[in-house]
């Protein structure tokens, strides 16, 4: 190893090249994959900070302890009850219906990572509200003033209140997306009930383990039905649920997008990084064929030279594999403490996050390993044997 690491440090200029090249690799590859597989985590989460394993939505509302009734008996580790209410929303500009959902201290906590704002801050009071920017982008501005109306459920009587724009919500979890967020004293006013519920969200199975998904599936479904029945007994009516299984199930073909993304990346890089490596080996390698020559006349054989220059790449793709993970966990770092958001569609969307598996860094090692082997040997292995051709020429001469 000492001949390869010496060439390393007498050729430094040629080695930093390398070391750049080979660093900037890991990191595009470490971006790659861990966008790549943090997609599906990312919507995963989000689905179950917003919506849990379970959710479902009742036909009216009812009073907490008649819910109680029904979730009580089932232990579960944590039931949820949530208003979010259709209604209508007015000013000079716009005259719409509206998707009202209250922001209580729990769910503010819950959400916390997912909401974005794009201008402004979080209501605070009950007579301020924040409004969706992917409906009113350009109709509503902070500062404006308007009126959210919904029927009361037990008078059944329209209750219309006056509220100032405090900010403009881009993103706030699956739940908040298209709706006007409003404090919950400002929900007890509008609806004029402080202790009746429309929504009830359920958090009790916890797996990202594919092996697992089906048991929870199982128990989820057997969970589901279970409650409907209860609910029928006493005659209340869930228009929809929602779960988790049947989010991963319906968001499959987002895993197969990126998955597929990530393999064209991995063939795009291939060849072109392969390319700039060859170029970089050739010209290194033509400059150092008199050193090559000195190598042969010394009694070296041509296998030994190339196995010393191989290692001279490989020692200095290890430096720069170790070098790019470290920037890519320091950029990951960065990046996620700063909440840098990404959004690809109204339902792909969310801050942008880093996953990498254990195997995934394997991966990217391998890559290295397969662009010098495949690139770079045989340029080396071409110059290395004609350079004793060039030495008889000479020796002719």
């Amino acid at each position: 190893m000492k001949i390869p690491l010496r060439n390393i440090f007498k050729h430094k200029w040629t080695s930093f090249i390398m070391l750049v090249l080979f660093t900037l690799t890991t990191v595009a590859l470490f971006w790659s994959m861990g966008i790549s597989r943090s997609i599906s985590l990312i919507q995963y989460h989000m689905f179950r900070d917003s919506k849990g394993d379970i959710t479902f939505y009742l036909n009216k509302f009812h009073q907490k302890s008649s819910l109680d009734e029904v979730f009580k008996p089932y232990q579960l580790e944590k039931v949820v009850y949530e208003r979010q209410i259709s209604g209508f929303v007015d000013n000079e500009k716009i005259s719409d219906s509206a998707n009202i959902f209250e922001l209580t201290p729990e769910n503010r906590v819950r959400l916390k990572k997912w909401f974005y704002l794009s201008e402004g801050r979080l209501p605070s009071a009950a007579d301020e509200v924040v409004v969706p920017e992917i409906i009113y982008r350009k109709t509503i501005k902070v500062g404006d003033a308007l009126y959210l109306s919904a029927y009361t459920p037990r008078e059944k009587i329209l209750n219309t209140l006056h509220y100032r724009v405090v900010g403009i919500m881009k993103m706030a979890g699956l739940k908040g997306m298209s709706s006007f967020l409003i404090t919950e004293d400002s929900m007890n006013q509008l609806i004029n009930d402080s202790n009746s519920y429309n929504a009830v969200t359920i958090y009790d199975f916890v797996t990202e383990n594919r092996l697992m998904e089906q048991e929870m599936k199982n128990k989820i479904e057997s969970l589901a039905t279970n409650i409907l029945k209860d609910f029928k007994k006493k005659e209340f009516q869930s228009h929809w649920q929602e779960s988790i299984i049947m989010f991963k199930s319906n968001n499959k073909f987002i895993d197969q997008i990126f998955s597929g993304i990530n393999i064209l990346a991995i063939l795009l890089f291939f060849p072109l990084i392969g390319a700039i490596l060859a170029v970089t080996i050739r010209m290194l390698a033509i400059k150092r064929t008199g050193e090559f020559a000195t190598y042969i006349a010394l009694g070296f054989r041509s296998f030994k030279i190339i196995k010393y220059f191989v290692w001279e790449i490989i020692m200095i793709a290890l430096a720069g594999y170790g070098l790019g993970i470290i920037l890519g966990i320091l950029s990951k770092i960065i990046v996620e403490y700063n909440r840098i958001y990404i959004n690809f569609s109204n339902f792909v969307s969310g801050p942008i996050m880093i996953h990498l598996y254990f195997i995934d860094y394997f991966y990217i090692l391998l890559f290295m390993l397969a662009l010098i082997i495949v690139w770079t040997v045989p340029i080396i292995k071409g110059i290395v044997s004609r350079v004793p051709a060039r030495i008889l020429r000479g020796q002719d001469q």
